[in-house]
């Protein structure tokens, strides 16, 4: 008899013969949709990986896609329009047809034009002086499905890389300014159009990059996350199917000053957020969905001569892999002591390609929806390395070196993707369906009036037990400028705002250190 596993991988087999005669997709996608959900991980929306360069020339120069849909992955040359540095962001429908991809200043459609209103989405000066070959830092763009209209509106998040000096040498080290741009695919015939775009989040001394989502515990709504560029803090927004909440800020340090390049990624199930950077910061964190807080730190400090580069989870979330540019580590993060459970997995083993000085070293790791972790190299190569069983511990992982051949050169792209089949969280106190206005986990609600407010405000609140909350209120900036407690044995509070700047607050309440509701309000 079968067991799940193998079950699971006959039916995959066979769903993919029969998409390759072209009979009858529909039906196998449907019945893999229906009967094994675990498998949808591998179907549709993040089965697209594009990069290369826009030359019009032959192979190895062009553009590359490699698509997982269906289960074991093809790679091809197609030339495309856009040329792709580190950024790349691809969205697909669920039955695998490719919608639109970016490399962070302009958004293509299927067709490999230009997205009505998609050109240049980044009016940062890399785009308009220096770079045009593509956004130059990592995880600079993230594409979240507007909940409860998941197959209509499309949100992106994207960050510009704006210019510091050094020494008088310009150094692309930080961003300033996190945006939101909105996508309709029912417009120009299907193939999609900007509705909205650039719209300010906020306005801050933000990290290079690094923006990164999670499904809330309810399975349907979504936390978008990205660290600030020092002092140790992090803003979350909370994606609902009618507002965007945010930006909401946690001071959790250690202050990681000068770290220029970083990568993040949550667990695929979620309950983990891990960060590193070139200065041999590694820091795992444990994330509530719920309430979109994180805690329990743990710093392992790296300790390689090599610069590190990524990060990335088992399929199971239970092994950490870390990038450096000669080495490839492995963590237990079920482990009592995760920085004592260290182990080198893999060594660049002195392979070039195509020759010298192109070195096949470790650059960015990237879980596939086969269930296996690519990393792309550091140099402009035409390889990529494969973790083939990253929930193994140890060597059984079984890293491949340089054993994936593209047909063209890629230059550090890889894409950046959440776990969008990530399911509710069963058990917890929000894992069921419920409308979602201002409130951020629906533990209590608040009611804030008169919105907008001039001199004051009276916020209504319902603390369900006889403990005493937190009352913050922040400005777009993500800054704390109004603490105060909130007692149990009240359920209204006065609030004196004359003093404020006008313009769009947040408040947030936090009681047993949860964020246990919040509420937006206007300052005329």
């Amino acid at each position: 008899m079968l067991n799940f596993h193998q079950f699971r991988s006959f039916f995959k087999n066979q769903c993919y013969q029969t998409i390759a005669r072209k009979r009858i997709k529909s039906i196998c996608f449907l019945l893999f949709t229906l009967l094994f959900s675990p498998c949808v991980y591998s179907q549709g929306l993040s089965n697209f990986w594009i990069s290369g360069y826009a030359i019009q020339s032959p192979p190895p120069w062009g553009n590359t896609t490699l698509n997982f849909f269906g289960g074991i992955p093809t790679s091809y040359f197609q030339q495309r329009n856009l040329d792709f540095n580190r950024t790349s962001i691809t969205m697909s429908d669920l039955a695998g047809n490719l919608l639109f991809y970016s490399n962070g200043f302009s958004i293509c459609n299927d067709n490999n034009d230009t997205m009505l209103n998609g050109a240049g989405i980044d009016s940062s000066y890399v785009l308009t002086q220096w770079y045009n070959d593509g956004q130059p830092a990592a995880q600079t763009m993230l594409v979240i499905p507007q909940p409860g209209n998941e197959t209509r509106y499309y949100n992106i998040f994207h960050v510009t890389i704006d210019t510091t000096w050094n020494n008088g040498v310009i150094a692309f080290e930080n961003a300033l300014k996190l945006r939101h741009t909105i996508i309709d695919m029912t417009l120009d015939s299907g193939r999609g159009a900007v509705i909205q775009r650039e719209l300010p989040l906020m306005y801050d001394t933000l990290s290079a990059g690094q923006v990164q989502g999670v499904k809330h515990a309810n399975g349907r709504d979504w936390w978008v996350l990205i660290p600030r560029y020092a002092g140790g803090v992090f803003y979350s927004f909370l994606v609902t199917p009618d507002t965007l909440i945010g930006p909401i800020n946690q001071q959790l340090g250690p202050n990681l000053i000068g770290a220029s390049f970083r990568h993040v990624i949550f667990s695929p199930d979620g309950n983990k957020y891990a960060f590193v950077d070139h200065r041999n910061h590694l820091l795992i964190y444990d994330f509530d969905r719920c309430s979109g807080v994180m805690s329990n730190a743990i710093q392992i400090p790296v300790l390689d001569s090599m610069i590190p580069r990524g990060v990335v989870f088992s399929p199971n979330s239970r092994y950490l892999y870390m990038s450096s540019n000669l080495f490839l580590y492995q963590f237990d993060t079920w482990a009592t002591n995760v920085a004592a459970s260290q182990i080198t997995v893999a060594e660049w083993d002195s392979f070039y390609s195509p020759q010298p000085p192109f070195a096949t070293t470790f650059y960015l790791p990237m879980l596939a929806s086969d269930d296996k972790i690519y990393i792309n190299t550091s140099n402009g190569t035409d390889r990529m390395h494969i973790i083939n069983f990253p929930d193994s511990g140890g060597l059984a992982c079984n890293v491949c070196q340089h054993c994936l051949v593209l047909p063209t050169f890629n230059s550090f792209t890889m894409p950046n993707y959440p776990n969008y089949f990530l399911g509710a969280e069963t058990g917890s106190l929000c894992d069921t369906l419920t409308s979602v206005n201002d409130n951020i986990d629906l533990a209590i609600s608040l009611t804030i009036k008169p919105n907008p407010a001039q001199d004051y405000f009276w916020m209504d609140y319902n603390l369900h037990s006889n403990q005493h909350a937190i009352l913050n209120i922040y400005n777009i900036l993500g800054e704390k400028i109004i603490h105060r407690t909130l007692y149990s044995y009240f359920n209204t509070v006065k609030v004196e705002c004359a003093s404020l700047p006008s313009g769009m607050y947040i408040a947030t309440v936090i009681q047993n250190n949860k964020l246990v509701g919040s509420a937006k309000f206007i300052k005329e």
